[in-house]
């Protein structure tokens, strides 16, 4: 009797010890499932900061463009007597736009000509509107139009500022 009760101990210690297939094929799907929401967040997490980047730099070309327009003489009086040089001469209304590599911090140069293309080009449309006579003030648009590599969409960065005559 003491042998048969020992035979059936060691058979319920033996099937107790170990994972049903079933329960290893469950902890390999969550393992899976989790290895690939660290992935897809990293993948994630990537993509927002390359798409940051972009808008940041485009940003700065708007910048740029603002202070370009900005930086112009401008005496409502007396037009003749603004600039010597009449391309520093800003009129309104005026339109004009540029285009131009956006300067993202990658591998390389974007101006290289190497296998990968790092280039990202973007155009700034640039407006000078007048909005009053008396006294004068003119509306100064930079809008810059940048399109993200990765889905296709365009995306733009717009600064607007008032100028007076005296500024």
């Amino acid at each position: 009797m003491m042998i048969q009760d020992t035979r059936n101990e060691a058979r319920a210690s033996r099937a107790q010890g170990g994972f049903t297939l079933a329960e290893a094929l469950m902890a390999f799907l969550v393992l899976t499932m989790v290895i690939a929401g660290v992935c897809y967040g990293y993948v994630q997490a990537n993509r927002i900061a390359m798409w940051c980047s972009m808008s940041q730099a485009a940003q700065s070309y708007a910048v740029q463009g603002m202070e370009q327009a900005r930086a112009a003489i401008w005496n409502p009086w007396n037009y003749s007597t603004n600039s010597p040089n009449p391309d520093d001469q800003m009129p309104a209304p005026y339109t004009t736009n540029q285009q131009d590599y956006l300067d993202i911090p990658m591998k390389g140069t974007p101006y290289s000509g190497t296998s990968t293309n790092y280039s990202f080009l973007a155009t700034n449309y640039i407006s000078v509107t007048e909005i009053q006579s008396n006294p004068p003030v003119r509306q100064i648009t930079s809008a810059v139009f940048w399109t993200f590599p990765l889905t296709g969409k365009q995306f733009s960065n717009v600064m607007i500022t008032l100028r007076a005559s005296d500024q």
